[in-house]
């Protein structure tokens, strides 16, 4: 895998979404108010459990509502696959953290 190169990544990916309209909606007044909902991002340390859906549905639920509020909105979504969790998963697991990673991700 090449280097992670973020200002080429991030600036192809963010005109992208700007020509293809990616995070606009229908209907939006020109000065909508905007809203920013991150939900923690889910990293890969074990079985999943309820804990994980009442995260996410609380981040989900605050979104749709700030959207049928009107509200320009931005709620992204991505992976935490770097870090403590993840590689003490690996050992408990028995296996290298990459090999983790790639295979709950």
């Amino acid at each position: 895998m090449d280097a992670y190169d973020p200002k080429r990544i991030e600036a192809k990916w963010q005109a992208w979404w700007d020509e293809h309209g990616t995070f606009q909606t229908d209907g939006l007044a020109p000065r909508a108010e905007k809203f920013y909902c991150l939900t923690m991002f889910p990293y890969p340390s074990g079985m999943l459990h309820v804990g994980h859906g009442r995260n996410y549905i609380m981040g989900d639920v605050v979104t749709r509502y700030k959207m049928m509020r009107g509200c320009e909105v931005l709620s992204p979504m991505g992976w935490d696959a770097f870090g403590l969790p993840a590689e003490n998963a690996a050992i408990k697991a028995k296996v290298l953290p990459k090999t983790w990673v790639d295979q709950n991700i």
